[in-house]
């Protein structure tokens, strides 16, 4: 499992380094929500999961800030903060590796602390009016901060509405 942290950290490294990425400018501050399954790799544990979103249009070098809140309907949440890249396959395609941190809690599965660590990415068409629609995958964990870590994922289909369509 941490080779794969390793080797997801590594690429979120290298594509740093790419010179691909969309400006901020091109793309407004996002409110996105997306709907699919918490614990997704895990059937005998699947639930319903629902995650709420801001994308800021700031940009800090390549990445920008983002906050959201995570549900699940076993009583999971995960409130957190993080930087997401946006990464232009083509016009339209955006490929979104994002890292945060966060908070952990509720009475479902037990990941083992209550400080837990997001990484994944999005690949989402983005329509003339610059707003997205997406998929989503993403795993949960300590990171190894505790000496229980099963970790959680997510897969999830998401719409990112710009936020200049909703505030005149």
């Amino acid at each position: 499992m941490r080779l794969g942290k390793y080797l997801l950290a590594g690429l979120f490294i290298a594509f740093l380094g790419t010179g691909s990425f969309t400006q901020a400018e091109e793309d407004p501050s996002y409110l996105e929500i997306s709907a699919g399954t918490w614990e997704t790799l895990r059937p005998n544990r699947t639930e319903p999961e629902v995650d709420l979103t801001y994308r800021s249009n700031v940009e800090l070098w390549v990445a920008r800030p983002q906050v959201g809140v995570v549900a699940a309907r076993d009583g999971d949440y995960y409130a957190f903060g993080g930087l997401a890249s946006d990464i232009a396959l083509t016009s339209h395609i955006i490929l979104t590796p994002v890292l945060d941190a966060g908070l952990y809690g509720g009475g479902g599965f037990r990941l083992g602390s209550h400080m837990e660590f997001r990484e994944g990415g999005e690949l989402a068409y983005r329509f003339q009016n610059a707003s997205r629609l997406g998929v989503a995958f993403y795993h949960l964990s300590n990171a190894g901060l505790t000496s229980r870590n099963p970790g959680s994922e997510s897969a999830l289909m998401s719409y990112a509405l710009p936020l200049s369509d909703l505030v005149p």
